[in-house]
């Protein structure tokens, strides 16, 4: 069963996660283990046919060998390639899930297929110390008996994943809010405040974010809470791009000026 998860940024500012499903997770699971497999199977035969062109290579070399010493060559070379053949097999998971979660942000393709991701516990995006602990303990999670550990774990998290202090979730399809499409049309021109593409930069995704669930969630929010969260933001991203914070009555103006730039660049930069 599903459960959600909640973390709060530095600003102050919870988001919600939808933890993946034991279910889910198994499918991309086995959609890795069938890839993984299928690259180890073709690597095993490519090894024996090597191994053998190699033995009877190497039994040609010396012409007074007869055909059953040459043959038992071809077999000695074909068992040490298929030694190096099992190695691989055996490695090739750890490599294939470290590498796939290290460079794909925390997904291998069986997740990307299944829109689930790793992140960090405190809903960050995963490190490269989160990627090795969690590979590093394939070798536990791995055993049958164990299994059963994501199915009764709060967060759905096997071994590795508390080691590592990191969670599987599910990402939610992607669809444009009606702050985001009001904002899109907004005009340079009508903005009091202005922030060059050097400035914009300065700042991260998640601070864009906060600034945009601020603004979304604006007049469902008490009015000291409120300011009190846009005091922080803005300050900080005030002091990020190196530019004065806003007055207090002008806050809400600078973070909605702030969000329609960021926008802006996005789209140029999306061509």
């Amino acid at each position: 069963m599903n459960s959600s998860v909640a973390f709060e940024t530095p600003e102050n500012i919870y988001v919600s996660y939808r933890t993946a499903g034991v279910g889910t997770r198994f499918v991309a699971w086995f959609v890795d283990q069938l890839i993984l497999s299928v690259f180890c199977v073709i690597f095993f035969i490519a090894a024996l046919i090597a191994g053998a062109s190699l033995g009877l290579s190497l039994g040609g070399l010396f012409g007074d060998l007869d055909p059953k010493d040459q043959m038992q060559n071809a077999r000695q070379v074909q068992l040490v390639m298929l030694g190096i053949s099992v190695f691989i097999w055996s490695i090739g998971s750890f490599f294939y899930f470290g590498l796939s979660e290290l460079l794909m942000r925390g997904q291998t393709i069986g997740k990307r297929q299944m829109n689930i991701r790793v992140v960090k516990a405190d809903g960050f995006a995963l490190d490269p110390m989160g990627v090795l602990i969690r590979t590093l303990f394939r070798l536990v999670d791995q055993i049958p008996f164990l299994w059963i550990v994501p199915v009764v774990s709060a967060r759905q998290q096997r071994f590795g994943d508390m080691a590592a202090r990191t969670i599987v979730v599910a990402e939610e399809a992607a669809r444009i809010s009606p702050l985001r499409e009001t904002l899109a049309r907004h005009p340079a021109v009508e903005s009091r405040f202005r922030f060059d593409a050097a400035m914009l930069k300065k700042c991260r995704p998640q601070d864009y974010e906060a600034v945009e669930q601020l603004l979304e969630r604006w007049h469902g929010l008490a009015e000291p809470m409120r300011e009190t969260v846009a005091e922080k933001i803005t300050t900080a991203m005030a002091m990020r791009m190196g530019c004065d914070p806003p007055p207090p009555k002008e806050r809400r103006d600078f973070l909605i000026d702030l969000l329609a730039a960021e926008f802006r660049r996005q789209s140029r930069a999306l061509g």
